[in-house]
Formats: structure tokens, C-alpha cells, sequence
């Protein structure tokens, strides 16, 4: 019974996970007929199904995971490349062997094959930005025009992507940056120098001091410990005590 409930817990929470999450929208196809629209597509980093618009618009709020430039400078910057020939699950769409024709136009550095073969990408993603106007106050655009041209007898033979690229100015406030500050750890060195030894004889005197005793109750007198005084000589690093100087002496003498 446990278990039967486990397992209608875990199919319930998948089924809301499904429908909650929003569906990855990276291929852009651009508007066309369905049958031709994955010809060619744009793939743009960091959006999702909600950043585009008929297939087509692709807008971007400053700040968003879209836009890979800093959060307020009025600016997005969308990371994005060409596709051909995409086995795009969204469209019912079947790509050709090859294309006679692939082009790119607009204020964009996207380079692209003249003639591709094959399904592929232009390599790495390139920066688009689009800049808002008004002082940050109005929407700005970036307007892109894909072509992709199939063999001859291919139908339908021709893609033709109008795309547009919409940075939405920020309402609020930029998200707060977490940052993690790491304390320097010192590094204390430090070296104590005991001055060489000349062999000089060195003297150590311990003195004991006297001690008092507090008189009895019963009368006698206190005693007094008399002070002891020793005195010792060492001789470092192998030099001869003085006392053997002297017995050297006495036998020279």
C-alpha cells in the first residue's frame, strides 16, 4: 500500500515538472513555412521559449540570463550562431542533403558557408548587441534576414528568415552580485640569531635569599636560612676552564 502511494507522489510531481517547466527554445526558425523552416535557423544562447514571438522575435530584458553584457548598461548582448539543416523536433520540417545557397544579412559579424552540405552550425556563438533608446527609456532592435536555398527540384525550396532581435529595457532594480571575498592569509617568518660563542668562560650565579620564618605562638625565636651562593664556570665550543689554565701554570712554573 506504501508503495503504491510513493509511486503516485513521484508520477504526480514529474507531471508538474513537465508542465512547469518552460520548453528550450535555443533554435530559432524564424516564421516560415513549417515545411522549410529548418533550412536555416538562429541559435541564441540563454533564452527560452517565452523570449520569442512567433517564431521569429527573439526579446531580451537587460540583465537577463540572455544577455551576457553587465546588468544596466542599457545594452543586450545576445550570444548567438547559424544553424542548417536541423532535425528540429518542433517543426515538421525534413532538411535537405545539401543547400545551393546560405546567407546572412544585417549589422551582424555571422559569417557564413556559401554552399553547406550536411547539418551544422557556425562554430562558436558571436556577439549581437542591441542597444536600447531613450536613455534606456525605449526598446531597441536588431534586425537580421536569413536565406537558405535548397537544390533545384526540392520542395519547398527556399527558407527566408525575417528575425528581430528586441532589447527590453530593465524596470527595476539590477539583481544584488553575490560575491565571495577570500581573507589573505599572512605568512609570519621569523628567525632568532643566537650571536657566536668567542669561547669566553661564561659565569652563572644562583643566589638563594634567606627566608624568615613567622615566630611560633610557643616562643621561639624564628630561624633565619642563611644565603647560599653558588658560582659555576662553563666553558663553551671546547675552551679549557680556568681551572685547568691554572694547573698548566703550576707545572710550567
Amino acid at each position: 500500500m506504501r508503495m503504491r502511494e510513493t509511486a503516485g507522489v513521484v508520477g504526480a510531481l514529474l507531471v508538474a515538472m513537465t508542465l512547469a517547466s518552460p520548453a528550450s527554445a535555443t533554435l530559432v526558425p524564424g516564421g516560415g513555412p513549417a515545411s522549410s523552416d529548418c533550412y536555416v535557423e538562429l541559435d541564441v544562447s540563454g533564452i527560452t521559449a517565452t523570449n520569442v514571438t512567433n517564431g521569429k522575435q527573439i526579446s531580451c530584458t537587460d540583465g537577463d540570463a540572455c544577455d551576457s553584457g553587465p546588468c544596466g548598461d542599457k545594452i543586450c548582448k545576445l550570444r548567438a550562431r547559424v544553424c542548417w539543416n536541423q532535425t528540429d523536433p518542433n517543426l515538421a520540417c525534413t532538411a535537405p542533403a545539401k543547400l545551393d545557397k546560405l546567407q546572412a544579412k544585417g549589422k551582424v559579424s555571422i559569417t557564413v558557408p556559401e554552399s553547406p552540405s550536411g547539418s551544422s552550425c557556425t562554430g562558436s556563438f558571436v556577439d549581437l548587441s542591441v542597444e536600447t533608446k531613450k536613455d534606456g527609456k525605449k526598446p531597441g532592435k536588431l534586425k537580421l534576414k536569413l536565406t537558405a536555398k535548397a537544390p533545384k527540384g526540392t520542395k519547398p525550396k527556399a527558407d527566408v528568415d525575417n528575425l528581430k532581435l528586441v532589447c527590453v529595457p530593465r524596470a527595476g532594480a539590477c539583481p544584488a552580485s553575490t560575491t565571495s571575498t577570500t581573507q589573505p592569509v599572512s605568512t609570519t617568518t621569523s628567525s632568532s640569531s643566537v650571536p657566536p660563542t668567542t669561547g669566553l668562560p661564561t659565569t652563572s650565579t644562583t643566589t638563594v635569599t634567606p627566608t624568615t620564618g613567622v615566630p611560633p605562638t610557643t616562643g621561639v625565636p624564628p630561624t633565619t636560612t642563611p644565603t647560599t651562593t653558588t658560582t659555576s664556570t662553563t666553558v663553551l665550543y671546547g675552551s679549557p676552564s680556568l681551572a685547568i689554565v691554572d694547573r698548566v701554570r703550576g707545572l710550567l712554573d
